[in-house]
């Protein structure tokens, strides 16, 4: 049977078809109506085939399946699924994806080849995975919500890219001697998920890997993760306690952003760059030590935490010289504090819009390129408020052969030598 041959055949419920052994692709794909297929010479089932046939209940194929291709039964409704027998050797990407009648599925060690996302969106609710596989693929159970028994081989080495994403009934996996490293939003939204896990190879903590998972309670950076990227730990709302190892050097964007449990922090003298918003959003965090050997601290990284509403000084110093926020008073000509070593983005945003002068003592080292912008609120056409930021055109006043004369040749800026 040829390709495209019966597509969106809308009142199509029943076929048999005895004699064909091979099929083109898509040859059913949206047949809204078709309720049951008979099949029996066929072993290799193409792509598309079944997509999108919502009523589809029954099938028959031969004894001897060899292959499910991308998206043959994706969006099928009502299929149960068909066991992977051990003549089954490949199956492509999204093969059974929002199946929702599949509820237990088993993977035999037979099978050679498994594409992206086979069981995403499905009713999958038990998972067996036979021994002899070295990783789960990529979104293999993505958004599976129902999904709350996995029985993974001690061979697992990888946990690739959001391989168990949106499985929000999932508590853990299980104990994995063998594994080497956890992708990028691995355990995304596995809102019971209550341990973290972490590679024997992994110097990173992968962005997004543990996004919202709210039951965990307390983690163990060890000493090999160098980088803790964007958004890994967010949103985890039971998040109390974090733990570094010393090791740990740069904390991403949004790395630990809402984590509304958290109170105390030590961070490791190891550490060096704290990006934008990495702590915004915590706000019972009060108790937090930053080293002295961070070199840059990123725009709102505390913002709403209790640990930055409680600065009572003008300028809100951290780490190595690197000024957090301006709070002072208003003013025409602001004077940076010789405490300040490193000015970075939008350092003092909240300060007066009528600032026209900046002096900035010998102790700077450091400026970023949109530190003196300055923050303005508008309203869209919707009439929501929106927050953005434009560079403040004003005269920077330093001594000659500074850091900061050296800045001001940006067009925007004007210099002047500070006698």
């Amino acid at each position: 049977v040829d390709s495209y041959a019966f597509r969106s055949c809308a009142a199509l419920k029943s076929i048999r078809l005895d004699n064909v052994s091979s099929l083109g692709t898509f040859v059913f794909q949206g047949c809204v109506s078709l309720e049951s297929v008979a099949l029996p010479l066929i072993s290799d089932i193409p792509a598309f085939t079944f997509s999108e046939c919502m009523m589809l209940g029954k099938v028959e194929f031969a004894k001897n399946i060899t292959s499910v291709g991308a998206y043959a039964f994706y969006s099928c409704d009502l299929f149960e699924g068909l066991e992977i027998t051990p003549s089954v050797k490949s199956i492509g990407d999204f093969a059974f994806g929002k199946c929702e009648k599949i509820k237990s599925v088993k993977i035999p060690s037979t099978l050679e080849k498994i594409g992206m996302g086979i069981f995403y969106s499905s009713g999958v609710e038990s998972a067996v995975i036979d021994d002899g596989f070295t990783s789960v693929p990529q979104r293999m159970f993505d958004s599976c919500k129902r999904l709350s028994s996995v029985t993974l081989p001690k061979s697992i080495e990888v946990i690739s890219a959001s391989a168990f994403a949106e499985c929000v009934s999932l508590k853990d996996v299980g104990e994995l001697p063998n594994l080497k490293r956890v992708e990028t939003c691995a355990f995304s939204g596995c809102r019971e998920l209550t341990r973290i896990y972490i590679g024997s190879n992994d110097t990173t903590v992968a962005a997004g890997t543990y996004y919202g998972c709210d039951a965990i309670i307390d983690i163990v950076i060890p000493s090999r993760i160098k980088n803790i990227e964007a958004m890994a730990f967010a949103y985890c709302t039971r998040l109390n306690s974090v733990s570094f190892e010393e090791g740990t050097e740069y904390i991403s964007s949004n790395a630990f952003s809402g984590c509304t449990k958290l109170t105390k922090l030590t961070l490791p003298e190891t550490l060096n760059i704290i990006s934008s918003g990495a702590f915004s959003g915590c706000t019972k965090l009060y108790d937090l030590s930053v080293p002295e050997g961070v070199i840059y601290i990123g725009a709102n990284a505390f913002e709403s935490t209790k640990w930055l509403l409680n600065q009572k000084d003008d300028f809100v110093v951290a780490g190595d010289g690197v000024l957090i926020q301006y709070q002072g008073k208003e003013t025409a000509i602001l004077t940076i504090h010789s405490t300040v070593k490193r000015l970075p983005a939008y350092c003092i945003a909240d300060a007066s819009a009528t600032i026209s002068t900046i002096i900035v003592p010998s102790s700077v080292e450091y400026i970023a390129k949109n530190a003196f912008a300055k923050k303005v609120k508008t309203q869209s056409s919707t009439g929501e408020a929106v927050t953005s930021y434009r560079i403040r055109y004003v005269t920077i006043c330093a001594k000659k052969g500074t850091y900061a004369e050296a800045f001001s040749n940006h067009d925007y800026y004007t210099f002047e030598e500070l006698k």
